[in-house]
């Protein structure tokens, strides 16, 4: 992911966590909510790891690189994918 997708795609500024662009005003709603949906399922996904639900971590990470693909998502998924052995 480049650092563009967490921009304001109107006028290039950075989001600063509200729904509104701080310089042009445009609502980012419909562009920030697939990024904030990411972000609950990898926090879901996190969780699931940590508990040793393995499959259930895989999945929520799928969702949320479908969602909104980030090099850290990325790397989350290679840690998911090495945990499980083939069979389990």
């Amino acid at each position: 992911m480049t650092e563009r997708h967490n921009r304001c795609p109107v006028c290039g500024a950075r989001f600063r966590g509200h729904a509104v662009c701080s310089r042009c005003g445009v609502d980012l709603t419909a562009v920030m909510k697939p990024i904030v949906e990411a972000w609950a399922l990898r926090r879901r996904a996190r969780a699931a790891l940590a508990s040793g639900s393995l499959e259930e971590a895989r999945a929520l990470l799928k969702r949320a690189q479908r969602r909104h693909a980030t090099p850290r998502g990325h790397t989350l998924m290679i840690l998911a994918n090495w945990t499980l052995r083939p069979g389990e």
